[in-house]
């Protein structure tokens, strides 16, 4: 018998070769390989060690990817590395990945994680995706410094920055308010080329709804004899999924409509009855997009953000319609989408004194501070407050 420095023996097991073994202090079990000759003893005496280093590397590190973050970040604050407002930042671009994989434990994490977290990604693509992924990767690698993690653990994240994020889904951060005439001048032109598209518009011009909100109505959604709108499924990555109550992103409602905008969508209605339609179809099935005898490459019946994007982007290209491309900081991208649509009506509504709390109900959101944002003051706004002032001075005679 011969013992080796790692504490493992390697023991002559007759006519039958040699066996290798190694006592695991975790739950003080042999674990044992066979080998044919003392060489491939020796290799197999590696190969426990491995099994039983990896098992008692995690043994007391079974911590979750939330708690790695939250080690990370009281590290950056520690350190004060950063400035506080970056610090929040970079909380609030790990807080998507925290909701989904934060529980996940640091021991189960392997390439499959990174492959579903890619997809991920791409789910819930936006502005600040590579944010997102430099700040995962920096958890990792502070994860791997400090011993939380394994260091072959590294490749695993090698392969993971070169992996190309695409979005699937068009981001909300291109803010626009249109001019009565800008708007005009969109229904006129995306009547020309799909009559669903300036209904789609209108929709979250004149009734403040989302982009997956409207691709997800359905006739039966509408009440034309109280003329008001039932706000009760959403489009998703998935397809059409019913509005949960208590959902934070979506908010089921029930809506009145606009008297001005009634007729557009009865005659919408006329113009979809050669469809044969029934009150179980979908208002804007994706054939409504599609020119006459075009073909679609998708089993998919509905429409979502990307698809009205493409389409508005195309009718109003920067060659014809200059006015409606502007610079981000990184390049000249179009305005004209479903959401400043809908930015537009919750500015206008504000501006036009409506309270705050009837809009945020109207918008959906599920936190009054979120409506906040279209009260913001504009110079016109705060003279005319002034002038109640004005007329108080003068009417006391203070001044």
């Amino acid at each position: 018998m011969s013992k080796l420095k790692i504490g493992g023996t390697i023991t002559k097991n007759g006519l039958q070769g040699y066996i290798a073994r190694i006592k695991n202090p975790k739950n003080n079990k042999f674990i044992s390989k066979r080998a044919k000759t003392k060489l491939q003893a020796v290799e197999k005496l590696k190969e426990i060690e491995k099994i039983i280093l990896h098992d008692l590397y995690f043994e007391n590190k079974s911590m979750t990817l939330l708690e790695l973050s939250e080690k990370y970040f009281n590290f950056r604050d520690d350190e004060q590395e950063v400035t506080k407002n970056t610090r929040k930042k970079e909380r609030a671009s790990f807080s998507v990945i925290g909701e989904n994989f934060g529980k996940i434990s640091l021991s189960k994490i392997g390439k499959g994680f990174f492959i579903e977290l890619s997809n991920h990604f791409k789910e819930y693509a936006e502005s600040t995706i590579a944010d997102k992924k430099l700040i995962i990767m920096q958890i990792f690698n502070y994860g791997i410094k400090n011993n939380f993690i394994p260091g072959n653990f590294e490749n695993y994240l090698k392969e993971f920055w070169k992996k190309k994020i695409t979005p699937t889904i068009i981001t909300e951060k291109r803010e626009y308010i249109f001019s009565p005439d800008e708007l005009n001048l969109i229904w006129e032109n995306t009547d020309k080329h799909y009559p669903a598209l300036t209904l789609h518009g209108q929709f979250g011009a004149f009734q403040g709804m989302r982009c997956e909100e409207i691709s997800g109505l359905h006739w039966r959604d509408f009440d034309f004899d109280n003329n008001i709108i039932k706000v009760r499924n959403t489009v998703t990555t998935f397809g059409i999924s019913q509005i949960m109550k208590g959902n934070q992103k979506f908010g089921r409602r029930t809506l009145p409509i606009l008297k001005n905008f009634l007729p557009n969508i009865k005659k919408y209605e006329e113009e979809s009855l050669s469809r044969k339609i029934t009150k179980d179809d979908l208002i804007f099935p994706r054939e409504a997009f599609r020119k006459i005898n075009g073909h679609s490459r998708t089993k998919k019946n509905y429409v979502d953000a990307v698809v009205m994007s493409y389409l508005y982007r195309k009718i109003f290209n920067q060659k014809d319609f200059p006015q409606f491309w502007k610079w981000n900081g990184k390049r000249d991208e179009c305005v004209v989408e479903t959401h400043n649509f809908r930015r537009t009506f919750a500015t206008r509504s504000a501006q036009s004194g409506m309270a705050i709390q009837d809009l945020s109900r109207i918008l959906g959101h599920s936190n009054i501070e979120t409506t906040m944002i279209y009260y913001k003051d504009t110079l016109d706004q705060k003279r005319e407050a002034m002038a109640f002032m004005d007329d108080y001075l003068i009417n006391n005679k203070i001044l």
